[in-house]
């Protein structure tokens, strides 16, 4: 998705606005047999946005070739975030789960006063965490012996659920939030 670029200062037209994401997602299963699989599930996503903005709040914008019209702030973004997954199964059983999320953003602003740069401002943020998920994924995978079927098919289901909903990319990972990005990818545990 994205906007075309426009130029609105004519004093400094290389300064354009607009923006473009791009989300992607791919899925890959190799291995012999079902029991000998393995399965790797890659998301991305990315955000380029640049804007300009009055250098006062509440003001008006309106760039002309005036050096009065020439007080604003202009915003460079860059956005990406990713998260990879990898499971594998040994002999039928899941020997390897493991997620490795990742987000950066970096935000430029350029402030000027009468024509003049006044401020170059640049605002790097990385945030990146692996897990093991085994351990976090054995309840799942085992269930309640002491259930009947209908009740452990109803546990599974609540288990793939919940995991299904804690899946997206995220801006900010964070390994304390007790989140994890499985995607697609638990479909491989039914």
């Amino acid at each position: 998705m994205s906007q075309a670029s426009t130029s609105i200062n004519p004093m400094r037209p290389s300064e354009q606005d607009g923006f473009a994401y791009e989300v992607s997602q791919s899925t890959s299963i190799g291995g012999r047999s079902q029991g000998e699989r393995s399965i790797s599930q890659q998301q991305k996503s990315e955000l380029n946005a640049s804007f300009h903005t009055p250098s006062t709040p509440g003001g008006q914008l309106k760039l002309d070739y005036s050096e009065q019209s020439q007080n604003y702030n202009f915003h460079q973004i860059k956005d990406a975030a990713s998260s990879d997954v990898n499971l594998a199964y040994g002999d039928g059983r899941l020997v390897k789960a493991t997620l490795h999320q990742s987000a950066s953003q970096s935000t430029r602003v350029m402030s000027y006063a009468m024509g003049k740069l006044v401020s170059d401002t640049v605002t790097p943020v990385q945030q990146a965490f692996q897990r093991d998920l085994l351990s976090a994924l054995a309840p799942y995978l085992s269930g309640d012996p002491g259930r009947t079927e209908d009740e452990r098919e109803s546990q599974r289901k609540q288990s793939m659920t919940s995991l299904s909903e804690q899946v997206l990319l995220k801006g900010y990972p964070d390994p304390a939030d007790g989140r994890w990005s499985l995607g697609k990818a638990t479909a491989a545990l039914v």
